[in-house]
């Protein structure tokens, strides 16, 4: 599963907008200089079509861990 030039697959969001919230928010550090913000977002149904592409839908033919602790 790789989207178009991405080495990871497209599991992982990053942004750094640096400024943009901390203008619309008023975000400064303790002694009142500006800040920079960032977020990280991992796309769980990413993770889950991975999961699925690469093991299938039979939890049968899952790794035991996996089935260890999703199955009853």
């Amino acid at each position: 599963m790789r989207a178009s030039g991405e080495e990871d697959g497209g599991r992982r969001v990053v942004r750094h907008p640096r400024r943009h919230l901390r203008d619309s928010l008023g975000i400064t550090l303790p002694g009142g200089e500006a800040a920079h913000t960032a977020c990280v977002g991992i796309g769980l149904e990413r993770l889950g079509c991975a999961f699925f592409c690469r093991h299938g839908t039979d939890p049968e033919r899952w790794p035991a861990t996996v089935r260890s602790l999703l199955t009853p």
